[in-house]
């Protein structure tokens, strides 16, 4: 979640999502209100569920080769 946070210039958030336990499972299940995060706009919104779901496919990915088989091959 930090990396997602700083690539889109929230680093300073990092504590609080870590205080709420908010991982990117959590940030793709939000509404646009409860996702607000300061002056964000629906575009930093957009960007940041992406970045939340790429990386949740990344890990899926991942344990899908460690398992022996990609995500296309299942």
């Amino acid at each position: 979640m930090e990396a997602i946070l700083n690539e889109l210039g929230l680093g300073i958030l990092k504590e609080t999502f870590e205080a709420e336990i908010v991982q990117p499972e959590v940030v793709v299940c939000l509404s646009d209100r409860n996702l607000s995060v300061g002056e964000s706009t629906i575009g930093d919104r957009i960007r940041f569920r992406e970045l939340c779901t790429r990386s949740l496919e990344k890990k899926a990915n991942m344990r899908a080769i460690m398992r022996g088989k990609t995500i296309e091959n299942e």
